[in-house]
């Protein structure tokens, strides 16, 4: 059984960047440039490669972003500026990932970061748990698979984002339904903070559900107003609402809780029990001293 792994676009694009000396002390390179080399080397193509190129670089898909972008990079629901205004380079996890696979390892990165930011299913996980885990099997001793899941802990998105899903049967492999949920506290003089948007969700879906939900209440929402009080610069979008005086504030947040795009459903689902993954990922070292290199260079990159 093979360990999980990236793409086979997003490798295609990584091992590009590293093979034309795009690294992370390198110079950034114009990212329609740099698809034009992925589609002469692997005939992926460009429309593709651009795609994988910003979702590897977008920190509300990624935990551990492995292209370092110049440039518009868009937001959970805009675009970003056209490839031939933007420039890319490796990230040094995006180094990690494409130097392993030259040599035929698969990093731990991929059972960190999973595939939803390419479309798939499969959640990522805290990268540290990854690690703490995966040190755990390398250290020879017997390991039962309930440890190794519990462990690992629950899935996690980049958005902070609540996620209730059933932990036991997402742990064996199979497809669960799961809610992904804003954060929604209580932070004094009836205001409310709201953080955490589910992914794919951006301020203008949620300020559209909250202004739209006011008005209709024809004045009698016990919501006063709503602001935008997100920090792009590290890229935490929140909203701030005021009540009005005398406003059940749990009551609104209970409501809210239960609203799209605050609240959204998905399908995820490892493919495989998640203590098989794991395995998977030491089997493919003759010995664990290697094993333990890979994962020591993989922590030391982590923030």
């Amino acid at each position: 059984m093979r360990p999980p792994e990236l793409g086979v676009v997003e490798i295609a694009v990584l091992s590009t960047l590293r093979s034309e000396g795009i690294g992370s002390d390198d110079d950034h390179r114009n990212s329609a440039e740099v698809c034009d080399l992925v589609a002469q080397r692997t005939g992926a193509s460009q429309d593709h490669s651009w795609v994988s190129l910003r979702a590897m670089a977008q920190p509300w898909s990624m935990q551990i972003p492995l292209i370092d972008f110049r440039g518009n990079l868009g937001s959970p629901e805009d675009l970003p500026a056209d490839a031939r205004y933007t420039q890319v380079r490796l990230t040094n996890m995006g180094e990690l990932v494409a130097e392993a696979r030259s040599v035929g390892v698969v990093s731990p990165v991929a059972l960190a970061v999973g595939d939803m930011f390419c479309g798939g299913r499969r959640p990522p996980f805290r990268a540290r748990q990854v690690v703490s885990a995966l040190r755990l099997l390398a250290s020879g001793r017997h390991v039962a698979d309930t440890d190794l899941v519990a462990l690992l802990g629950g899935p996690m998105v980049p958005t902070g984002s609540r996620i209730e899903v059933d932990h036991h049967q997402l742990a064996r492999g199979v497809a669960v339904e799961a809610e992904m949920a804003a954060v929604i506290t209580a932070v004094g003089d009836g205001q409310i903070d709201i953080v955490g948007f589910p992914p794919g969700v951006g301020m203008a879906a949620v300020g559209k559900m909250i202004v739209g939900t006011v008005r209709a209440s024809e004045g009698q929402s016990p919501i006063r107003d709503v602001d935008d009080t997100s920090t792009y610069e590290d890229w935490v979008m929140r909203v701030s609402v005021s009540t009005r005086p005398n406003a059940d504030v749990q009551a609104v947040i209970d409501d809210l809780d239960r609203t799209w795009p605050l609240r959204v459903s998905s399908t995820l689902e490892l493919g495989t029990p998640a203590a098989d993954l794991l395995r998977s990922w030491l089997a493919q070292f003759n010995d664990r001293l290697t094993a333990v290199k890979w994962i020591d260079r993989f922590e030391a990159l982590l923030p």
